[in-house]
């Protein structure tokens, strides 16, 4: 199948191409004769992918080496991941030499040499807020209740295993769920707000605190005094670890994981089988122990939330046009349908991926999945995960932004199922009434935080922090936007007026074919206002003053300094 080339990597492409073919083919001839495949040609149903696997030219990551057309990586990576799952995940008849060919291509951010040559070495240091330190075990935690700390569960390392079977198996053991946060300097403030909120909720989770050597002592310090100082009944303190994973990345590669791409090391090598993955500046207003019991977790063992529903940035028809090509070479539609949205529509059975995936291949749709919070169990989702690493460093990686869009197209890719919390994202925040030309009155929400709520309208969770802006952007906004000049006399009121806790009277979903998302370019281009007209369009969950107080409970606490 042709795809489309990038044209910044074309002239490089062709003229590698014309420099090295020669060298290249007599090479690769020479290697073919006089070197014998790791896996024989005779033997076990997954002989020869597992052969394929060991003779394929992975490169990684696909966005700084890949020169092939744009898109066929992705391609080659799915299939790839595909015959790993079903031929090598947990097949413990094979040779470790056999296995360690493979993953070395295809995980080659790994530190696969050192786990090889000195397997203490490669295990992250998991230390717990009293100094105890566990390495090659996760910690155990009772499975209900307290979560009370049971101590380490250990697993001998299984060479004639994979690496991320072993990893299974050793979650397996501890089969605990809890709460992950990725967490570098830079996220400490609101690190130690999130955890005063859980607090406050009774938080009875463990949680762990992922890191890539970049928290100093002090910073740890801060975290368990937010976590563990003034314990009282109603305030308890909490049971936190620090991982440091550093040691399982390929020297090489670890730079390369960066801001958000830390939270992938975060949710897969948590010590949980079951982690509920959140942003620093996520806020729950209810407790994280009850999306356990979300519909969507227990039937799928995953919950994914939808991001703001943003019509003003589309997929570019290049871009559009690769996404196509590629869903096409890897995912199952219906092959009796007459168009495109038919297709879709028979090929995935549950309707809001459905949904999802004709916004995204139909309408060009880029913003769709919320990571802010995400729940996985890892003994299901374990690949998926590493697929969506895999995409996250491939040559479409800039489509999207962030990680967010990964951790489902994933699932798409590999023809797996998966869904999404059924409500919308909503504009959180102080409700204000403008009149329209005819006369009518509207509502309408300004906000940085992006909300979820449930069926109901309740609020589940927001995204931003509680300020009303989450940057220190008041010098710039004051003198660029003419919106923040005209309604301030100076930045040292747009300052006050950014650090100023967030209002909570409700919420608007709005309807984006009538009135969209408007984008203001305020605090930093992070906000946001929705509209709500009663009967024609939008919706509003307008909090009860019970919520309200209970909301606002929230504010108070995040927004404390103590």
């Amino acid at each position: 199948m042709a795809l489309p080339y990038s044209p910044r990597r074309r002239k490089q492409a062709i003229a590698s191409a014309v420099l090295i073919l020669g060298l290249f083919c007599l090479l690769g001839h020479y290697l073919l004769v006089q070197q014998t495949p790791l896996i024989s040609a005779h033997g076990s149903l997954c002989v020869e992918t597992l052969a394929n696997l060991e003779q394929q030219a992975v490169s990684w990551p696909g966005i700084a080496t890949h020169a092939g057309p744009i898109g066929s990586d992705v391609i080659d990576s799915v299939k790839l991941l595909d015959d790993f799952e079903r031929c090598v995940l947990r097949n413990g008849n094979l040779k470790g030499q056999q296995i360690n060919a493979i993953e070395a291509k295809l995980f080659p951010y790994l530190n696969l040499e050192t786990l090889e040559t000195n397997e203490k070495n490669f295990w992250p240091p998991r230390i717990r807020w009293n100094g105890d330190l566990l390495r090659g075990s996760v910690p155990r935690f009772a499975s209900t209740g307290d979560y009370k700390y049971l101590g380490a569960a250990k697993s001998k390392y299984n060479k004639n295993l994979s690496f991320w079977g072993n990893w299974l198996d050793l979650l397996s053991k501890s089969s605990s769920k809890g709460i992950v946060i990725s967490v570098g300097a830079g996220q400490i403030s609101d690190a130690t707000k999130l955890i005063k909120v859980l607090r406050y909720q009774m938080n009875a989770l463990p949680i762990e605190i992922i890191h890539r050597g970049d928290l100093s002592e002090d910073q740890q310090q801060l975290l368990i005094q937010a976590a563990r100082s003034a314990h009282s009944a109603s305030y308890p303190a909490q049971e936190l670890w620090f991982v440091n994973v550093s040691n399982v990345l390929n020297p090489r590669h670890a730079e390369q994981f960066a801001t958000y791409s830390n939270k992938w090391l975060a949710i897969i090598f948590s010590s949980f089988e079951s982690p509920i993955l959140v942003d620093a500046d996520t806020i729950p207003f209810i407790s994280l122990e009850k999306y356990y019991d979300f519909q969507q977790y227990k039937e799928m063992g995953l919950l994914f939330f939808k991001d703001r529903a943003i019509t003003s940035d589309l997929l570019n028809k290049e871009q559009l046009n690769t996404l196509k090509q590629i869903a096409l070479s890897t995912i199952k539609l219906g092959s009796a349908a007459a168009d495109l949205n038919n297709a879709i529509e028979l090929g995935i059975k549950d309707n809001i991926a459905a949904e999802t995936v004709m916004s995204m291949l139909v309408e060009g749709q880029k913003h769709h999945m919320e990571s802010g919070l995400v729940l996985l169990d890892k003994s299901l989702h374990l690949v998926n995960l590493l697929t969506s690493v895999s995409l996250q460093f491939s040559s479409i990686s800039s489509y999207f932004h962030g990680d967010k869009e990964w951790f489902w197209i994933a699932y798409l890719l590999r023809n797996r199922p998966f869904t999404f919390h059924p409500k919308q994202a909503s504009n959180v925040g102080k409700l204000g009434r403008v009149q329209s030309e005819d006369g009518k009155e509207f509502y309408q929400i300004c906000s940085v935080q992006v909300s979820h709520t449930e069926l109901d309208g309740s609020l589940l969770w927001i995204n931003g922090g509680l300020k009303t802006c989450k940057k220190n952007s008041w010098t710039s906004d004051y003198a660029s936007n003419k919106r923040i000049s005209s309604m301030f006399n100076n930045e040292e009121e747009v300052r006050n007026y950014y650090q100023s806790p967030v209002s909570l009277e409700g919420a608007i979903i709005p309807s984006v074919d009538k009135a969209p998302w408007i984008y203001t370019g305020e605090c930093a281009m992070f906000s946001y206002c929705t509209l709500y007209k009663e009967g024609e369009y939008g919706e509003l969950s307008k909090f009860s003053e019970p919520q309200r107080e209970a909301y606002e409970e929230v504010v108070k606490i995040w927004n404390s300094d103590s």
